[in-house]
């Protein structure tokens, strides 16, 4: 909790540095071995062993003189808490939660060794870490999701509703900002539900389980027409799904399917193209990491997904929408170098051709229609045209809202911690991207999506 030796001069001795002792600076250094054990406050004996073996080393090192040595061992060591100030814990943010576990990941993977080993790397390598953040944009998302009154009201459980978010750029695939959970952040390093928790994505899932794919298959467009009836049956399998307001809507076309978000739809669509393919283009092409058992009906046309997807991997799966197919991987670092500026590890840009210009426009004008007039109404900008899906799972447990404009990209995910049934008037998910986008947007000018 003492960031720095001054810190700790004025917390164990109620002094500055420069009038430590010997004897009291060999006592603070064996602390850092590992505080929570040499702690004078919690193990004085320990401590006391700790600063002998110290000074016999000084001594074996040429550093001090036999005087000095048994000097420092004898002083009795009088230890007195400084000013309050100085143990105050820096509570690391969200964002900084996520870079540092995706720089231990990166350390595990690059030097082949341990996660302790990474996380000693990383804390003791003097590195600097360029993060992608925006900091007004930060600032804009904290306002929001530090604020319970702001959350949309739900009811259904006694827990505390909880949300996440994730603000980039598509293009760049910077994270601009993010957020992992709701009200003020009271610990370091605790579950991150932008990039760690993994739910499954209901109907947010589709426009890249079912639409672009298909589309890309050239096996349908816009304007291709289903029947929705119950008289209709897929071939692959004997399953068929109910649509969310238990109605048939006789013959719809693909658009009107994705508005009103019909299953039935969704479904016959992965029939046609194999839940196979489904599976194939969300692993192979997008990489999203999914379990064998989802090449399946009900998790591609419908993402009923085996463990679910994080808020950060639904986010970057939806950039090929924006940027006419092509998928930017999401980082939340630029680089990192050593304490003296040097380059220790670059992270470019990474991006991946999915699906064609065309597709991807297509996608993003019947999104636009889900906005409008469909299940999206939630988080229409009044200065700004939005594209983008609600997904809900069975009885409400997880509402998500996965939206873009054309500067910006932000997935939402709302539920509670035990996933336990919702309710709440529309969709809070929506409700809360509407939030975060419309000051994001404020001043920015009005833009139309590309056109290929």
């Amino acid at each position: 909790g003492c960031y720095g030796i001054g810190a700790a001069a004025n917390y164990y001795f109620g002094k500055d540095v420069k009038d430590l002792t010997l004897a009291e600076a060999a006592s603070i250094i064996g602390i850092t071995n590992n505080p929570s054990m040499y702690s004078p406050y919690l193990n004085r004996e320990a401590n006391k062993r700790r600063q002998t073996e110290i000074l016999n080393l000084m001594r074996q090192q040429g550093y001090i003189d036999s005087q000095e040595q048994e000097e420092a061992k004898s002083q009795t060591l009088r230890f007195q808490k400084g000013a309050e100030s100085s143990t105050i814990r820096a509570i690391y943010s969200w964002f900084e939660d996520a870079v540092i576990e995706d720089v231990i990941q990166l350390l595990m993977e690059e030097r082949n060794v341990s996660r302790k080993a990474a996380e000693t790397l990383l804390f003791n390598g003097g590195y600097r870490i360029y993060t992608t953040i925006d900091p007004e944009m930060q600032k804009i998302v904290d306002s929001i999701y530090e604020n319970l009154e702001e959350i949309p009201k739900v009811t259904g459980s006694k827990q505390q509703v909880q949300s996440a978010i994730v603000v980039c750029d598509p293009y760049t695939g910077e994270v601009l900002a993010l957020s992992g959970g709701v009200g003020k952040k009271t610990q370091s390093r605790v579950l991150n539900r932008a990039t760690q928790s993994r739910r499954p994505p209901g109907s947010s899932l589709k426009p890249v389980s079912v639409y672009a794919p298909a589309i890309e298959m050239r096996q349908i467009t816009p304007d291709t027409r289903f029947l929705d009836s119950e008289e209709v049956r897929l071939n692959g399998t004997d399953w068929m799904p109910e649509n969310d307001d238990r109605q048939h809507h006789g013959v719809v076309d693909v658009r009107y399917a994705v508005r009103r978000s019909l299953n039935t739809i969704a479904a016959q669509i992965v029939d046609k193209i194999s839940p196979q393919a489904s599976y194939d283009f969300l692993t192979q092409k997008l990489g999203v990491p999914l379990d064998p058992d989802d090449n399946n009906y009900a998790p591609m046309a419908l993402g009923q997904l085996t463990h679910g997807i994080t808020v950060r991997d639904l986010a970057q799966a939806y950039t090929i929408f924006p940027n006419a197919g092509i998928q930017t991987k999401l980082r939340l670092f630029t680089k990192i170098t050593d304490a003296d500026g040097n380059l220790i590890y670059d992270n470019p840009r990474k991006n991946v051709v999915a699906i064609s210009d065309v597709t991807a426009y297509w996608i993003t004008d019947m999104l636009r229609d889900a906005v409008t007039s469909g299940t999206g109404t939630g988080a229409r900008l009044s200065n700004m045209p939005v594209a983008g899906k609600t997904g809900t799972t069975t009885d409400n447990k997880d509402r998500w809202f996965a939206g873009y404009t054309p500067y910006y990209l932000a997935v939402v995910w709302t539920g509670y911690d035990t996933p336990a049934k919702m309710t709440a008037s529309g969709n809070p998910s929506a409700q809360l991207w509407k939030k975060v986008m419309e000051k994001i947007h404020a001043d920015l000018p009005y833009k139309e999506f590309s056109k290929p």
